[in-house]
């Protein structure tokens, strides 16, 4: 039986462990980690799972390849790496994450590591919060020790950069990240920068290298400031309609189901 998968638009990897018992009630506590090396056929059943979800939801295969992504070679190349005999919980946590970097967080595909767990574990969001509630994934996380990286903080002055040109009247904007815990310190910054935009003609706003981040920083801080009127604008969902993948996109859709055509 696999251990892991869930698939959001990105994907978060839940935990593999040989040696973990629990009955299948939701309920069960009885969870026990043994830190042993796992036979490598596990590694390699779980690893072919991930590859088969990814077949049947992954919507960005179209993408990787006019990025010049060789997904095909990037899978067989890591794929050989299980027969590595001292392989261990981490290091396959490591070589999915390694694997999946390669794919350049295209859709936001990735591991979700330590750190952030706990969010999928105490959402209000209830697939996700189901799938990272079993008792295999709270074991597994709950025994992961990972290298402590310290965390710098952003600031607004690394995150946006300005320029004007007073003989083409325009005035250039790049913003690198549209992270959730930028947006009140980046509102000041933009919103001062937009009044002296207000004596010239154009405005670019560059994104080319942006990470992404929340909706949230693009309306609050770029449509709002810029706009006179209110705008109504529709978003489309694209997907591939699998069983897997649909608990999560009705959850998104408000539990509307006739919203999903095709």
């Amino acid at each position: 039986m696999k251990k892991y998968i869930l698939i959001i638009l990105a994907i978060c990897l839940m935990g593999c462990e040989d040696n973990i018992k629990a009955g299948t009630g939701s309920n069960n506590k009885n969870v026990t980690i043994s830190k042993v090396i796992i036979d490598n056929e596990l590694y390699y059943e779980d690893f072919d799972y991930m590859l088969t979800t990814l077949e049947q939801t992954y919507p960005f295969f179209g993408v990787l390849e006019r990025s010049g992504i060789d997904y095909d070679e990037i899978t067989l190349r890591y794929r050989s790496k299980l027969k590595d005999k001292q392989m261990t919980d981490v290091r396959f946590y490591h070589l999915v994450d390694n694997m999946l970097s390669e794919l350049q967080y295209t859709g936001h595909i990735h591991i979700v590591d330590k750190n952030n767990y706990s969010y999928y574990e105490n959402t209000n969001m209830l697939p996700w919060r189901d799938a990272a509630g079993t008792d295999q994934t709270k074991a597994f996380y709950e025994t992961l020790i990972l290298p402590q990286y310290p965390i710098k903080s952003s600031k607004s002055s690394a995150n946006i950069n300005t320029q004007a040109y007073d003989d083409i009247s325009t005035v250039y904007i790049g913003i690198n990240s549209f992270s959730y815990e930028l947006i009140e310190e980046d509102y000041k910054t933009l919103t001062d920068y937009y009044k002296i935009a207000e004596h010239y003609d154009n405005i670019v706003i560059d994104i080319r290298s942006n990470g992404g981040g929340s909706t949230n920083y693009y309306i609050e801080n770029i449509v709002q400031p810029l706009m006179n009127d209110k705008m109504y604008y529709q978003t489309h969902m694209l997907f591939n309609k699998d069983d897997h993948n649909l608990p999560f996109i009705i959850h998104k859709l408000g539990g509307n189901q006739r919203l999903i055509r095709g």
